[in-house]
């Protein structure tokens, strides 16, 4: 059994590589996400990939931990910072009547 310097037993940290509900986690004691336990068609798992169990030396789970550290799955978007013509007073309340008209449907089909 693998001991610190202080006589503290050691733990590990094992990130959780497959679904909640795999076989490789059936006989651990552990909150399964939402999507694992009504197992939805097509859904992923909500912790695989950023789920760590830290184990003790028998391998039973004795605390949970999450990656602190995310990179984004899809490269950061890049908004023009300028545009081809200057922004007036017309471009402004075109947009706010666009914005106006899809609002204004999506309220109205909720209510009914």
């Amino acid at each position: 059994m693998p001991t610190e310097a202080n006589g503290a037993t050691a733990l590990v940290a094992e990130l959780q590589f497959a679904r909640c509900m795999s076989n490789r986690y059936k006989n651990d004691l552990f909150p399964r996400c939402v999507s694992c336990t009504r197992r939805w068609a097509g859904d992923t798992c909500r912790f695989q990939g950023i789920r760590f169990f830290v184990k003790d030396a028998q391998r039973n789970i004795v605390g949970i931990s999450f990656v602190e550290t995310q990179k984004a799955d899809l490269p950061a978007m890049d908004f023009p910072t300028t545009w081809n013509v200057p922004l007036e007073s017309h471009h402004i309340k075109r947009t706010k009547v666009g914005v106006l008209f899809v609002g204004l449907g999506t309220l109205k089909a909720d209510v009914s």
